[in-house]
């Protein structure tokens, strides 16, 4: 059931990795089907083929056995090794298919020059078509969201950030962020007791902290913010911190 609730953020990852969007998926499918029959039909011989289709096989299977193993799926990260093999493989196929379809070399070659440039086209859009630029990418605006929520967290100055996860979005970000400023030793992790200035706490993992401490103590500054680890990131600033602030 996890599984099935999270392949949008699958079909997210391979749209990323791809950076082709739907387009891009669909003609990636299409000539991967393309150039499995003419494999097939013995269009595509030789050991290069051979060879990887058996990569194209074991990669497959180790993935799937991967993913049932930890019931996660793989992050962008994590299949980056693939692009390379999927970009060779397309390019050697299809210069192999024009040699069959072409007589003439010169012609092999435009054929080639053609298909690389609407390719290298495809994949550039973001440099001069608004639609697909970076600053519209659910990543980009996650950022954009952490940088001026940090920025603005910064303003009370506090001495200490607490987090309570290390893996999420705004833990990562403010580790960052106070390394990037020189100050990382304001980072503190803890899951047990309340000692930062500002406190992250996602909604997901159970911890030990006190929330009547909490509630006494801290100011709730945000409670709709974005956590991987749950439907909602809650943070929290010392009252003492913010009272400074107003007066």
């Amino acid at each position: 059931r996890g599984l099935v609730a999270h392949i949008p953020d699958m079909a997210h990852t391979v749209k990323d990795i791809i950076h082709l969007g739907i387009p891009g998926l669909c003609f990636m499918v299409v000539s991967a089907a393309g150039l499995f029959i003419a494999y097939r039909k013995g269009m595509l011989t030789g050991m290069f083929y051979d060879n990887m289709l058996l990569y194209l096989v074991a990669l497959l299977v180790s993935l799937t056995g991967w993913i049932l193993y930890k019931r996660l799926y793989p992050l962008e990260r994590g299949l980056c090794f693939v692009v390379p093999a999927i970009n060779l493989v397309f390019v050697n196929g299809c210069y192999d298919l024009f040699r069959r379809w072409f007589v003439r070399r010169s012609n092999v070659l435009l054929a080639l020059i053609l298909l690389m440039a609407v390719k290298i086209g495809g994949s550039v859009r973001g440099l001069y078509w608004e639609r697909f630029d970076l600053e519209h990418d659910v990543d980009v605006r996650l950022i954009r969201v952490l940088e001026k929520d940090v920025k603005a967290l910064d303003e009370f100055h506090p001495a200490s950030w607490q987090i309570t996860t290390s893996d999420d979005f705004y833990p990562m970000y403010v580790q960052e962020y106070l390394i990037r400023k020189g100050r990382g030793r304001e980072a503190l992790f803890s899951r047990t007791a309340v000692e930062g200035d500002v406190i992250f706490v996602p909604d997901g993992p159970k911890m030990p902290l006190s929330l009547d401490e909490l509630e006494k103590k801290y100011v709730l500054w945000a409670d709709d913010k974005p956590t991987s680890y749950g439907r909602r990131m809650r943070i929290y600033v010392s009252r003492g911190l913010v009272d400074t602030c107003r007066d």
